[in-house]
């Protein structure tokens, strides 16, 4: 299942500073922290967004990787479970919370305005932020991983997957569509949702397939009411899975009939 992967930044120069910062082998995940810390700071004060502390980037970077706090990413990389970050090496997605990381941003910005030993920061836009720390993980990595922006209303991963979505639905469901005389080829989502498990993660949505009716058949609907859930295995740390699956449901909605 194929996700948004949309390059919001692109550029020789910033390649250039990836490079300049990855200059060796990354022995563990540690080290790719620093270097996500370092490349914050680095590419803000560049930006002429201001010096941002790495106390700051530090913040952004825990969020980036679904801490609510940095200090609860310390106390992760100092036990057992900071080995379990490694495993970000096999992901093959990462679920990004843009709003934690949004609001992580914000304060940051509203802290520099009282800062008396540092200076304003102005940052990035959050999806910003994200896809730029996520092109140090691939250079980590030594490969790309996907991106799939997650948002607190639950709805607006599936706009980023629509067009893999619907195709994906159209497989599932082609029984179902074998009942109608249509031909679907466009969806309406009515509710999303994202649940976090301890080792999976589900993204859900419900919704109706549209189809248009062949006029010289019987007409037997042209709408399917469905339920999908994209399900991934989590694989390192708070954010990265890896071996999506998807199932659906569905049944021809008759309420024309009533």
């Amino acid at each position: 299942m194929a996700t948004c992967d949309k390059r919001l930044v692109n550029g020789g120069q910033e390649t250039l500073v990836i490079f300049s910062l990855v200059t060796s082998q990354v022995e563990d995940f540690m080290d790719i922290e620093k270097h996500l810390k370092t490349f914050l700071c680095n590419n803000v004060a560049e930006a002429g967004g201001g010096k941002l502390r790495s106390s700051y980037a530090h913040e952004i970077v825990a969020a980036f990787l679904g801490y609510g706090r940095k200090q609860d990413l310390v106390a992760d990389l100092k036990t057992q479970t900071g080995s379990d970050l490694e495993l970000l090496r096999q992901a093959s997605h990462l679920l990004v919370d843009a709003d934690l990381v949004d609001r992580r941003c914000l304060d940051i910005e509203q802290a520099s305005l009282s800062d008396k030993h540092g200076s304003i920061v102005k940052l990035p836009s959050p999806e910003q932020v994200i896809v730029r720390l996520r092109a140090i993980l691939e250079y980590w990595r030594e490969r790309p991983i996907s991106l799939i922006l997650i948002y607190d209303d639950g709805r607006q991963w599936i706009e980023q997957v629509h067009d893999n979505l619907l195709f994906e639905l159209t497989e599932s469901l082609s029984g179902v569509m074998a009942d109608t005389n249509a031909f679907f080829g466009e969806m309406t989502v009515d509710t999303g949702g994202v649940w976090w498990g301890e080792s999976t993660v589900e993204l859900t949505c419900e919704g109706m397939l549209h189809g248009e009716q062949d006029r010289d058949r019987m007409y037997l609907g042209d709408k399917i009411d469905f339920q999908a859930t994209l399900k991934f295995t989590r694989s390192g740390g708070r954010t990265g899975v890896k071996d999506a699956s998807f199932t659906a449901f569905g049944a021809v909605d008759h309420s024309v009939y009533y």
